[in-house]
């Protein structure tokens, strides 16, 4: 009888053991899967909080556009290099940049506050030694033609003249401007191309928003 009684008691114990290991193991499923929300809110607040910051340095408010460049690379630190992207492309345009036109990049880069060790210096450093990579190229420049469309015409204006100014200026101490300005040139053709797609996709722009201006006139006349 007391043999039957302990054997009764172990099954017992032992359902009672299995119970309680699965009944912790769930806690700590559910423990884990709780901090990694917490994690994930974190991670999520501080993104948006980062974009916040994109869009004041920008000057824009535009949460798609800043979604964009946060998921193709840019933070707080290095969102400032964005307009020098057309100048990355007019460089990289003959598939190698020279001395000159690397320390052209980053005088230009010191003048605009980018100060040497910073995030952004070492992040341009990066893309001298090595292309960006197309993909990266095309949506900051799409990103760039869409700031540009929603701005007021002055700063739009003001910032494309800046940008044509500095590829302009990354021809010239590449090999000439001569090319570019129509004459016989050291500049390259793959250089020459480059830039002139370039004040494509900014006159582009201008035509865009004359467009815009006077359909919204002819809108208000009637």
């Amino acid at each position: 009888m007391n043999e039957k009684w302990q054997s009764a008691r172990r099954k017992i114990m032992m359902r009672v053991d299995s119970f309680t290991g699965r009944s912790s193991e769930l806690q700590t499923t559910e423990l884990r899967q709780q901090e990694k929300e917490h994690v994930t809110k974190r991670q999520e607040k501080a993104r948006v909080k980062e974009r916040q910051e994109m869009g004041r340095i920008l000057g824009i408010n535009d949460e798609s556009i800043l979604l964009r460049l946060q998921q193709i690379g840019y933070s707080s630190e290095t969102i400032s290099l964005l307009y020098f992207v057309p100048a990355v492309l007019t460089a990289w345009a003959e598939g190698r940049l020279t001395r000159r036109e690397h320390e052209f990049i980053f005088a230009v880069a010191e003048q605009r506050g980018i100060k040497p060790n910073s995030e952004a210096y070492l992040k341009l450093l990066e893309w001298l030694i090595e292309s960006p990579g197309k993909t990266f190229l095309e949506q900051s420049m799409q990103a760039i033609r869409t700031i540009l469309q929603n701005a007021p015409p002055d700063e739009c204006e003001t910032k494309q003249l800046e940008i044509l100014h500095q590829c302009t200026q990354i021809a010239a101490v590449s090999g000439g401007l001569t090319g570019w300005l129509g004459l016989t040139s050291n500049v390259c053709a793959e250089e020459q191309q480059m830039l002139e797609n370039i004040a494509r996709q900014l006159t582009a722009i201008k035509e865009k928003n004359h467009e815009e201006s006077e359909t919204y006139q002819e809108r208000k006349a009637a």
